[in-house]
């Protein structure tokens, strides 16, 4: 049963009458998960060919060049996975705020299911940095392409950053520049703004939360140009942008759970008109990087079939084609973490012994940094990440919800 508003697309969280259950999992996220990890995967796996793949070349040569190419693209799992973050943070906002847990429950649960695991993958990458660097191969991992410091490299400032999660945005308040040990943590950094935004929300706004979420969206726009104006730089920071990816996600779980038939389709045409607001910023002020303006389509694009696919979820959870990759959605945040040591010394590595061709990347470099990939992904989950597995939730408000509700959406975390 849905989360029923007041009244057809009504951004009003209370409940018609009595108790509303919980709205049913969202099955085939996890394969949504896993699969924009893989595209990343394979985006790092190959950098250190990418840019010079031959665009003029001819015949298996010329679609070997292209692959290639198209592998720069596949960054694009980031905005996939902040468009799911959006979905799933704002799922559990409302089992909080059904359950009658505050805010400190959820900022527990996201701390403990953040934050050690990444503690524990800074350390294991620091020993590994330093133990190729001293021992192995100087310069494998720090002179790639795809940057990663020396943990001795880090000052004090730049370690708190690290640590924190917040040195995308520290270097405004201490100087300096932003220095990350890895450099994919940067998305991390996004996160833990969305989910500090998110908390906020449910303290003042806990029956309004959809209302809230679209007050801040309208915000962020004019904290931009009020930004702007005054000579305040928001680089690295949600309101710089990629808030809008998280609240692409929260439109599509309101357009599921919570709105009414013309709800649906005012969200339906939000999300297809922003899908295609690149093409009508002629002049590239809003998205003067290709790159970007290629990520904020796909984003979009996966909101729009987020909403759209969700009444066929039952069925396609039933698809086998789909295990491998729901399979990587639940080591998904193992995976993230890991493979970048692994991608960059595979890639490195055999770019370095010669393996430079398309195709000997494509059938050589890349199948064996995914595979030690996953494998390095597999074991940091079963040692290290599933101990940080937050448990369902206990506190049903009523004993019609707890019969109803033995999978909670609100359980999927980010």
């Amino acid at each position: 049963m849905s989360d029923r508003p007041e009244a057809p697309g009504s951004l009003s969280d209370h409940p018609v009458a009595g108790v509303r259950e919980p709205a049913p999992r969202y099955r085939t996220l996890d394969a949504w998960r896993g699969f924009a990890c893989i595209l990343l995967v394979i985006y790092h796996s190959t950098m250190h060919v990418d840019a010079r793949a031959d665009l003029g070349a001819k015949g298996w040569n010329q679609l070997g060049s292209w692959l290639v190419a198209a592998t720069k693209h596949l960054n694009v799992g980031v905005p996939i996975f902040f468009v799911i973050s959006g979905y799933c943070i704002m799922a559990t906002l409302d089992a909080r705020r059904r359950n009658g847990e505050g805010v400190g429950v959820f900022f527990w649960r996201r701390f403990h299911r953040i934050y050690p695991p990444y503690w524990l993958a800074l350390i294991v990458s620091s020993v590994v940095i330093w133990l190729v660097e001293r021992f192995v191969w100087p310069g494998l991992l720090t002179r790639a392409v795809f940057k990663i410091n020396s943990p001795t490299s880090l000052n004090l400032t730049e370690w708190l950053g690290n640590l924190t999660l917040t040195e995308s945005w520290r270097s405004h308040l201490t100087g300096g520049r932003d220095r990350f040990l890895i450099g994919h943590a940067w998305t991390l950094c996004y996160e833990e703004q969305f989910y500090a935004v998110a908390g906020v929300i449910l303290f003042l706004a806990p029956r309004r939360l959809f209302l809230a979420a679209l007050f801040v969206t309208l915000s962020v726009p004019f904290l931009g140009g009020w930004a702007q104006r005054n000579g305040i730089h928001l680089d690295g920071t949600i309101i710089g942008g990629y808030w809008f990816y998280f609240a692409a996600g929260i439109a599509a779980f309101y357009r599921i759970h919570s709105a009414g038939r013309v709800g649906r389709s005012i969200i339906s045409l939000l999300i297809c008109v922003a899908m295609f607001l690149p093409a009508l910023d002629s002049r590239h002020l809003l998205f003067p990087d290709s790159n970007l303006r290629f990520s904020w389509i796909m984003a979009m694009l996966f909101a729009f079939l987020l909403s759209a696919l969700h009444q066929s979820d039952a069925q396609l959870s039933t698809w086998r084609m789909l295990r491998p990759f729901s399979y990587c959605g639940k080591i998904c945040y193992s995976l993230y973490l890991i493979h970048p040591l692994v991608t960059t010394g595979i890639g490195h590595a055999f770019y370095q012994w010669g393996l430079r061709g398309n195709w000997e990347t494509l059938l050589v470099t890349l199948p064996v940094s995914f595979v030690l990939s996953l494998a390095t992904g597999v074991a940091f989950f079963n040692l290290v990440e599933r101990h940080f597995l937050n448990s369902p939730d206990q506190k049903p408000t009523d004993n019609v919800v707890l019969a109803n509700s033995s999978i909670r959406l609100g359980e999927q975390t980010t």
